[in-house]
């Protein structure tokens, strides 16, 4: 992973963001979750290139089953086999 910027033809997956201040390292969960959710075929064959299945799998698994789209959800969970938590993570 040479390039650390997000490709423009992204910014209609990560619209809450500016895709100038993403980093694909340091904000990878973010990334992979808005493009599982949201993205195009195009956008989640750059994800698939840019990060390995085991960094997908993980950050998938991070977020609550509430923050998914029902549908994306069941697809991913198919694919890459997650089971997110029900609820959102709390941390004291």
């Amino acid at each position: 992973m040479q390039n650390y910027s997000v490709p423009d033809f992204l910014k209609p997956y990560l619209w809450s963001f500016n895709i100038k201040n993403l980093n694909i390292q340091s904000h990878k969960g973010t990334i992979i979750f808005q493009i599982l959710n949201f993205g195009s075929k195009r956008a989640t064959d750059w994800l698939f290139s840019t990060y390995n299945r085991k960094e997908i799998t993980e950050a998938a698994n991070k977020v609550s089953q509430t923050a998914w789209n029902k549908k994306s959800l069941r697809l991913w969970s198919v694919v890459l086999g997650i089971n997110p938590p029900k609820q959102r993570l709390t941390f004291s």
